[in-house]
């Protein structure tokens, strides 16, 4: 079942670039393993950078961020990172914040 609406939440970085999707957002919107997301990652030192890319739901809810965006994004293992979930056929305009 694809996200109806973009979801936002703040998640420590965990050993091999995963990121775990919080509870309460899977059971909102019935996420399922191996459902393709839009995700959008952002640093936590300088929100003007970000990336968007596509990745699979795990069977414990994680999701992978490539290692090219996470070296791009300079990321740290535990450290902070601003990540909003979207359905993958959404159109998404970015604003200048």
């Amino acid at each position: 079942m694809p996200l109806e609406k973009e979801e936002n939440f703040l998640a420590k970085l965990q050993k091999g670039n995963r990121i775990q999707i919080p509870v309460v957002i899977r059971g909102m919107h019935k996420l399922k393993a191996n459902e393709i997301l839009g995700i959008e990652a952002r640093s936590t030192k300088d929100a003007a950078y970000y990336r968007d890319f596509y990745a699979k739901v795990s069977n414990d809810g994680r999701f992978v961020i490539p290692k090219i965006i996470v070296e791009k994004l300079e990321l740290k293992i535990k450290g902070i990172v601003e990540i909003t979930l979207y359905s993958p056929t959404a159109v998404r305009v970015h604003s200048e914040d």
